[in-house]
């Protein structure tokens, strides 16, 4: 029956139960949830969805999702869905309502996860790098590996030779399934290279390393099948040569942080040795002012990769360097080469006495940090861009005018708004719609931090100095008494997650305004407080879930007590990492 005929006629229509939905749409909305909300949601409907669970074979499980007491509930039920887990992430961060060493005393590497696919590891300890890899020649049916272990400043680790030779024979040789590795680890990869001897050839095609030069990537292709991407945030080396290194198999290669030393028509020529390359991306700083010349560009891929697809980068520069006007530099990039024949688009930002950067279209970095004003000029008609993390500094500012636009920011962090900058204003610059989080790291205009929050879709998660919080909030109910008017507090129901950094001033005062944020679900604060403050906060706060204290000095049979006395109605877990205090609340 059509639509149309459906409304026509007088008969009610009759409605779809989700239990008639095929298979492969059910499946399809697992695929966008992690496994404990899977669970959750579908386990207690009927036997269906039970059977559902026990045939479907891409579950994902997340440490870091894990926020709510409920979620460690459903963890402890995972047993019957360990052999359908497909990915794993895993974090040794402390403050985690089920931390790595928890969760895998409940479900073991080496007795489950017959199907997993895609693992990822995170921490500082590089000695728990050691024992996990270990294992990871058990697993012959992985695909993806990920690991990012950054050193403890002041714990620096040192590894011996003969221990990371191991980890990286097994990583490239022993996991015969293996197609995609991350390296983003605080030890060189390639240090005990030449002492690997190896007959074998690594399966992975896709390769992510934190540093290497052109020496490691010469050794990496003579033990590998068909390397097929490469993606090096810190390339190094000797520039002064052609290598002629010839990887017939690469299609796609990004290099960050080229040193200054490279020569880049050098560079280039080594590209000549690629011959299925179609997807090339840079991220850099670049030190000649001819580097920055459209018309360069162009000799360069003529030149060396004309079969190139997809052709990407972001470039900054410091405006000493650069002697002609930016209008030149924009002009450079609109010849029929770049808008024609490639249809690759432009973008140049630059302040004054300042830096330049120079990028293609869609912007390729994740995180920017933009000094205000910044001017804009374009090769395309909609030169804005979109930056999931972005940094907005007015404190040097005179003239907050600037045509910059940006859009789809998930994390917005901002200083130096002071008293001048209004919502308006800031609407010019970013579609605030899209804001998941905002950081304050200075004196905000009230009405510019009520009007974000008013005119918000959703709710947000807030990062601010305790003592400007409490003084924005002050300035907003327009009286000098503590007490504070209530409707005008209104929007603070939009802040679903705040952190207060301590700085100055009395933390009790501001703490008496957070219960105005009544929709508030996580909260973390550096204070030293009172019983009675810890139990007003739990009270008042409906809604909280989650509850971080640094600087926490009680002794743990207090808190527990706390808790017990409190618990009547609601459930507390409770852990204690060095000198913060983490409580979930059911």
């Amino acid at each position: 029956m059509s639509i149309q005929h459906a409304l026509n006629s007088n008969k009610t229509p009759s409605k779809t139960r989700i239990e008639d939905l095929p298979t492969e749409l059910i499946f399809g909305v697992f695929d966008y949830l992690y496994c404990h909300e899977i669970i959750n949601a579908f386990r207690q409907l009927n036997s269906y969805f039970q059977s559902l669970l026990q045939t479907y074979q891409q579950y994902h499980v997340n440490l870091s999702a894990l926020r709510r007491i409920w979620h460690s509930d459903e963890i402890h039920q995972l047993s019957k869905y360990t052999k359908q887990i497909q990915c794993l992430k895993l974090s040794y961060k402390k403050d985690l309502l089920i931390d790595i060493n928890q969760y895998l005393t409940l479900y073991p590497l080496n007795l489950y996860y017959p199907t997993l696919q895609s693992l990822s590891l995170s921490g500082t300890d590089i000695d728990q790098l050691e024992s996990f890899v270990f294992e990871l020649q058990h697993f012959q049916q992985l695909k993806h590996l990920s690991l990012t272990f950054c050193q403890n400043y002041h714990d620096p680790y040192s590894m011996s030779d003969s221990r990371l030779k191991l980890i990286c024979y097994i990583l490239l040789f022993k996991i015969k399934t293996l197609k995609f590795l991350s390296w983003n680890v605080d030890l060189n990869f390639f240090s005990r290279k030449d002492s690997i001897l190896s007959g074998e050839k690594s399966t992975i095609e896709h390769y992510e390393f934190s540093g290497m030069t052109f020496n490691d990537l010469n050794w990496l292709q003579l033990y590998t099948k068909h390397m097929k991407s490469l993606s090096v945030r810190n390339f190094t080396g000797n520039f002064d040569k052609i290598y002629r290194l010839s990887i017939e198999t690469l299609v796609t290669l990004k290099l960050h942080d080229i040193p200054k030393s490279v020569n880049i028509q050098l560079l280039f020529g080594q590209f000549l040795y690629l011959p299925q390359l179609i997807h090339l991306e840079f991220q850099s700083e670049l030190y000649k002012e001819s580097d920055i010349n459209g018309n360069h560009w162009k000799y360069l891929v003529e030149h060396y990769i004309p079969h190139i697809k997809r052709f990407r980068f972001f470039f900054f520069v410091n405006s000493r360097i650069v002697s002609q006007p930016y209008d030149n530099i924009i002009e450079s990039f609109k010849t029929d080469f770049w808008l024609r024949d490639r249809k690759w688009f432009i973008n140049c930002d630059f302040l004054e006495d300042y830096r330049l950067f120079v990028y293609t279209l869609p912007c390729i970095k994740t995180e920017l940090n933009y000094p205000v004003p910044y001017q804009r000029k374009s090769t395309s008609s909609s030169p804005t861009i979109s930056i999931p993390l972005l940094f907005l500094d007015f404190d040097s500012a005179r003239d907050h005018r600037s045509n910059l636009d940006f859009d789809r920011v998930r994390s917005l962090s901002i200083f130096g708004f002071g008293h001048n900058m209004n919502y308006n204003q800031i609407c010019g610059l970013i579609n605030i719609s899209f804001v998941k989080q905002l950081t304050v790291l200075d004196y905000i205009n009230p009405e510019l931090f009520f009007g974000i929050l008013e005119h918000h879709p959703t709710q947000l998660s807030v990062r601010m100095f305790e003592c400007d919080f409490w003084n924005i909030v002050h300035a907003r109910s327009r009286v000098r008494k503590k007490k504070i008017n209530a409707d005008r507090m209104a929007p603070l129901k939009k802040i679903k997650s705040l952190r207060l950094m301590y700085n100055v001033g009395s933390f009790a005062e501001a703490l008496q305004t957070v219960t105005h944020c009544s929709k508030l679900e996580e909260l973390e604060i550096t204070a030293t407080m009172s019983v009675k403050m810890l139990k007003d906060i739990i009270h008042n706060l409906k809604e909280l879930s989650f509850l971080k204290i640094h600087g926490f000095n009680w002794e743990h049979n207090n808190v527990n007590k706390l808790l017990e006395s409190n618990g009547q109605q609601r459930r507390f877990v409770c852990k204690q990492v060095d000198t913060s205090l983490l409580i979930w609340i059911d």
